[in-house]
């Protein structure tokens, strides 16, 4: 299984061209890369391999749903279908389409962070939003939500 760790800060170009740090390079090789909303106005990033997975997962709870609306359907489709296909170009950098740029509010800057079997993208603004100050606060909360979850480091 892949394994994306780290947070990173890297510019996105005119172009929307973003850097993809030489980590996560390493581990994704020649693979084409998917591109999807994520669930708090970022983007997530799968390799093959984590994609494929997901899709088993997908199609796995599509089969045992007993109460999926049209509604329910559409909106499935709609997340599938805003999905996009990117391979690293020789500098190891991805095209963030405009479509995906506006929807996670990307601009000049971009934070990137792993997600064990994938990576996210992330507008600063955003992740200062969701995430909150790196405080003794908030590291204390972190090891406190491990506890509760029962992870040890």
């Amino acid at each position: 299984m892949v394994k994306f760790v780290g947070k990173v800060k890297h510019a996105v170009d005119a172009k929307g061209r973003l850097m993809i740090p030489s980590k996560y390079r390493a581990i994704i090789g020649e693979q084409t890369l998917y591109v999807l909303p994520g669930e708090a106005g970022n983007l997530t990033v799968y390799t093959e391999e984590s994609f494929d997975k997901l899709a088993e997962r997908i199609d796995e709870k599509l089969e045992n749903a007993v109460d999926l609306t049209a509604e329910d359907e559409a909106d499935i489709r709609n997340w599938i279908a805003s999905a996009d296909y990117v391979n690293l170009d020789p500098q190891g950098r991805i095209l963030i389409g405009q479509e995906h740029r506006t929807l996670a509010g990307l601009s000049k800057e971009a934070i990137i962070s792993g997600a064990l079997d994938h990576f996210e993208i992330w507008s600063p603004e955003k992740w200062e939003k969701v995430q909150g100050p790196e405080t003794a606060e908030r590291q204390e909360r972190t090891r406190a939500t491990m506890r509760k979850l029962r992870i040890r480091a």
